[in-house]
């Protein structure tokens, strides 16, 4: 569940998620009249990078962790957040556009009127409006993260315990832990959503901590979002298919 899913060459793997590691971009119509990205010579590739950690956290009063959430839910009142983890290694270092892909869940046990036992749409409950993206610190753990602690939150807050639990700098991962805004996109009802961040690439380089970068998601004051997150519940992925937020990066070969 939390081995680094860049995916490179496995295509064995890449085949059962029906992800392909490169391939040619595309032309896209609307590009037509903008200037390539590579140089006279060289050819658009792609690369899929999956996030191999991600959590929600939540202003509810409550410490408990969310790390093993199926779904991670960006919403308002109360106040919940996404967290994400990819291993980039080094994919950024050469990069000249990237994008943020945000999927929609689809359905879920937890959409809908009854309480986690059926298999619902999530359409009636997603709703659109903006989200904003943010890079994070990677040291955030997501088995124990919660609003107050990026390590060893616990129903009495963080471990005192040096090394074990550790507090954001300002609730919310907020503060230092978070850069700078790097895209905000309109969130259409039941459907993906994507983050341009190609002109935000030399931000996102400095957030990279030991080939790890990570991204925050928050909602605006009436968006409702359901994104899949990684799970091992047989359940949950009987329901709907596997999925997790991932960002494709393009680079010049």
């Amino acid at each position: 569940m939390r081995a680094f899913a860049v995916v490179l060459a496995v295509t064995g793997c890449n085949q059962l998620v029906g992800i392909e590691d490169t391939w040619p971009r595309p032309p896209v119509d609307a590009e037509i009249d903008a200037p390539p990205l590579c140089p006279e010579g060289k050819n658009e590739q792609r690369q899929t990078i999956l996030a191999f950690a991600d959590t929600t956290i939540i202003d509810d009063g409550n410490a408990q962790p969310h790390g093993d959430t199926p779904e991670v839910l960006l919403r308002r009142d109360p106040f919940q957040i996404g967290l994400w983890k990819f291993g980039v290694a080094n994919a950024l270092d050469t990069a000249v556009d990237a994008e943020l892909v945000l999927p929609y869940i689809l359905r879920e046990l937890d959409c809908g009127p009854s309480a986690g036992t059926v298999c619902a749409s999530c359409d009636a409950d997603d709703v659109s409006g903006p989200i904003t993206i943010y890079p994070l610190v990677s040291t955030w753990d997501e088995a124990t993260a919660n609003w107050d602690c990026r390590s060893g939150g616990s129903t009495n807050g963080c471990p005192s315990k040096p090394g074990v639990g550790v507090k954001w700098d300002a609730p919310g991962a907020a503060g230092a832990d978070r850069g700078p805004a790097v895209a905000t996109t309109q969130h259409v009802s039941a459907s993906d959503t994507h983050f341009p961040l190609g002109s935000q690439l030399a931000v996102l380089r400095q957030w990279v901590d030991t080939g790890v970068l990570s991204m925050l998601g928050a909602a605006g004051d009436a968006t409702r979002a359901w994104v899949p997150a990684q799970t091992t519940s047989p359940d949950h992925l009987a329901c709907r298919p596997p999925g997790v937020a991932r960002i494709e990066v393009t680079y010049c070969e």
